[in-house]
């Protein structure tokens, strides 16, 4: 099935007359190129700015072994906007049509181009939605046919491992292993879904799908546990086995606003806005439970879990949070409707607000209002204007967007804390709004249209 090409030529017009003229300001003929096409087996994504993915292409004998090639996707020859692109768009069995100069082919003899240009040209899910495809690596069968269609979506974790498994007992023997034979290699990792639901949907899936020997039970410990360690962080003064689950961080968020605030200070104007708040777990935490006024902006709808309709129906007279559904963003904060609400609030408070996150710390800046968020995700594809004040560089991990968060305020004014919950915990925050921007406040386009045009 054939679909819209991407092709970062196409999408960046100059890039590659740019990268072709750079080609040949080094010395190479612009007739050195080679346009080779054919279906991707493997995707080794080293970097942001490196990355390689291997094509079978027999028809076009002239890019290597019985048709397969590497291209060499990079920073240089190709900007940081099309190596984007490029991690964006290349999946596994698409068919891909790559332009750039050849290179030399080191062992075990399979060339690589270096690629300027990269067409996808037909999509492996357009036509195979529910059959993923099974990589191909290089290895002893790197050189054969081209895989069939059952063969790259047919393959089972248990069917590699027992390939791999006669292989081993060659060499335990003393044997080495026939031609053809598959080097032996670890055992597949366990499945998370078979372990946690019992079930696993994923056609082909690469992982096992037996329970191990300790029991499932105690596979899951494990794993949280692992999990848990993973994501402490270094200054955090919370143990792993002091904290609240995930499920609980709303209820610990919001005993840590009022110990921090205060009720009456959080209370105070319009109160707290709950911004990208979801479900409105931490808006009902606040002004149903506590009594803080308290307003949640989200673009869903807010759903009360169980334990909240039980609440609910032991305090029938407890109120509840006004919801706005809009998504929070410098026009609604501008906004004639909304413009006040957001002015006189006592605090601005985000709770992994995701893609909101820079918008509430920016907001609160320009506005001088006090702000205490707890990032989670980075999104560094939805924002690439971002940058880490340090070097300049495009904000990509956790720590670059505390850096970048961070330096939204003046020195000093932001602070952090950790709640003691599990997952990503740490709290940005400022106690006080401090002066507001001039040139760079919020202003209601209806009622201050000359600040507002000024922006």
């Amino acid at each position: 099935m054939e679909v819209a090409e991407t092709d970062t030529a196409a999408r960046f017009p100059d890039a590659r007359a740019r990268n072709i003229a750079t080609l040949c300001a080094r010395g190479a003929p612009a007739e050195a190129l080679v346009r080779t096409s054919g279906r991707v087996v493997h995707i080794r994504r080293k970097s942001r700015l490196l990355l390689f993915f291997d094509l079978r292409a027999p028809d076009d004998a002239s890019v290597g072994v019985a048709g397969r090639v590497t291209t060499v996707c990079k920073a240089g020859p190709l900007s940081a906007a099309e190596m984007q692109a490029v991690r964006a768009d290349v999946r596994l069995g698409d068919i891909v049509v790559v332009v750039g100069p050849s290179e030399p082919a080191p062992p075990p003899g399979v060339p690589c181009v270096l690629a300027l240009s990269v067409r996808v040209r037909t999509r492996w899910l357009g036509a195979n939605p529910s059959r993923p495809f099974a990589p191909q690596p290089l290895g002893a069968h790197a050189f054969g046919a081209e895989a069939t269609t059952a063969d790259t979506v047919g393959t089972s974790a248990s069917a590699v491992e027992r390939a791999s498994d006669g292989a081993a007992h060659a060499l335990a023997a003393g044997h080495a292993p026939a031609p053809g034979a598959c080097a032996p290699r670890a055992p597949p990792a366990t499945c998370v879904h078979f372990m946690s639901t019992g079930g696993c949907r994923v056609v082909g899936c690469r992982f096992a799908h037996e329970v191990p020997a300790g029991g499932r039970a105690a596979w899951l410990a494990e794993a949280r546990a692992a999990r848990a360690a993973r994501g402490q962080c270094a200054d955090d003064p919370h143990g792993a086995s002091d904290k609240a689950t995930s499920a609980q961080r709303a209820r610990v968020f919001a005993d840590w606003l009022v110990r921090t605030y205060g009720t009456e200070r959080l209370s105070a104007g319009s109160g707290v806005l709950d911004i990208a708040g979801g479900r409105g777990d931490l808006a009902f935490e606040l002004h149903t439970v506590r009594g803080v006024r308290t307003t949640s902006i989200d673009p869903r709808a807010p759903q009360l879990r169980r334990a909240q309709h039980r609440f609910v129906d032991a305090h029938p007279h407890a109120p509840r949070a006004p919801h706005v559904r809009a998504r929070f963003d410098d026009a609604f904060a501008r906004s004639a409707e909304y413009g006040a609400l957001v002015r006189s609030a006592s605090l601005l408070v985000g709770l992994h607000p995701d893609q909101a996150t820079g918008a509430i710390v920016e907001a609160a800046v320009s506005l001088a209002l006090p702000f205490a968020v707890v990032p989670c995700c980075v999104f560094a594809h939805g924002f690439p204007e971002r940058r880490r004040p340090a070097d300049g560089q495009p904000v990509s991990s956790y720590e670059d967007l505390l850096a970048w968060l961070g330096a939204r305020a003046s020195a000093g004014e932001v602070r952090t804390d950790f709640l003691r919950v599990a997952g990503k915990n740490r709290v940005l925050y400022m106690l006080h709004g401090g002066a507001r921007r001039g040139d760079d406040a919020l202003a209601c386009v209806e009622c201050e249209p000359e600040a507002a045009a000024t922006l």
